[in-house]
């Protein structure tokens, strides 16, 4: 797997796109925070970074698919992909490999990124009057919403011998997974559902995070969704190795495996980690005891108003 995983890093970066493709995210990034006046950071005095975070995966929409898109279909393109499976490698040995790639170059990427958050942290006024830990949380964020991208860029690279079909698959998948589905459940049709399906995209859960507080069912969501689709490219790339019903049972049982986690098991796991300097997302100790005075307080004057009224009654 070490050996796939540093084969696909190079063979992106022998290519003249590889550079390109990273040299072209950071100008766009770059132009959106410092240039355009209406999401210039000069232009609105505050020291944040949430341009950035904003246009970012719309940005990704693109690079991830681009990074992606020749990791299995290019194999069957130059026909070295029966080779590769003669070595002894596993498909899940191969997938993971590739994968490891993608997420490796996604992260290059984003790495010259973080000079965004020193300049901005070294020009604030007073000086460091930036929120380190919200920063750190959207970075994460980040890093969550890549291996999404890159697993279904992947399984979408699988799907296809021309790695031009694969990048488009690649960026529809991505764009209805992101806003697609977001945008689908404000539809008033869905309007009794409309928070389960919002669940079922990525959006909700990118800015769950973003806003520097990660949740267990925002991690289960993000690790099962990568885990689902790379899960369905071995299974897809190891159909002609096994019978139809065997990856029929292969999808239907990462399916349902996905459904347990996300719709009964994480929405009953609370723990959070608030990453903001003031925990703005987190309540104090003061404010637990308020709440739970005025519920005391609540349930008192519930418990005397049935009384009064039985005794009335009586």
């Amino acid at each position: 797997m070490i050996s796939i995983y540093k084969k696909e890093i190079s063979s992106f970066f022998n290519s003249l796109i590889g550079y390109l493709a990273i040299a072209l995210f950071l100008l766009v990034t770059g132009l959106v925070l410092w240039i355009f006046p209406d999401t210039s950071i000069f232009e609105s005095g505050y020291a944040s970074l949430d341009g950035f975070f904003s246009i970012a995966p719309y940005l990704f929409l693109f690079l991830i698919p681009s990074i992606s898109m020749r990791s299995l279909s290019g194999e069957r393109a130059d026909g070295t992909f029966e080779l590769l499976c003669s070595r002894p490698y596993r498909l899940r040995d191969i997938v993971l490999g590739k994968y490891g790639g993608i997420l490796t170059i996604a992260l290059l990427a984003i790495l010259p990124t973080i000079m965004y958050a020193v300049t901005i942290n070294t020009l604030a006024f007073p000086r460091g009057n930036i929120d380190i830990g919200a920063t750190i949380g959207s970075y994460l964020g980040l890093f969550f919403l890549t291996s999404v991208y890159g697993a279904i860029g992947i399984f979408c690279s699988s799907l296809t011998k021309n790695p031009i079909i694969a990048f488009l698959l690649g960026v529809f998948a991505n764009f209805i997974a992101y806003y697609g589905i977001d945008a689908f459940s404000n539809m008033s049709m869905v309007s009794s559902h409309s928070e389960l399906i919002k669940n079922l995209g990525i959006q909700a859960h990118y800015h769950s995070v973003s806003r520097g507080v990660l949740t267990v069912s925002d991690t289960v969501y993000f690790v099962s969704v990568s885990a689902l689709f790379l899960l369905f490219t071995v299974g897809h790339t190891g159909r002609i190795f096994r019978k139809r019903t065997v990856t029929l049972a292969w999808y239907a049982s990462a399916l349902a495996g996905y459904i347990v986690l996300n719709h009964f098991s994480a929405p009953n796991l609370t723990s959070r980690i608030d990453f903001t300097e003031d925990k703005r997302f987190t309540l104090n100790a003061t404010s637990k005891e308020l709440l739970k005075s005025l519920t005391e307080m609540f349930i008192s004057r519930y418990f005397w108003t049935v009384i009064f009224r039985l005794g009335l009654t009586g």
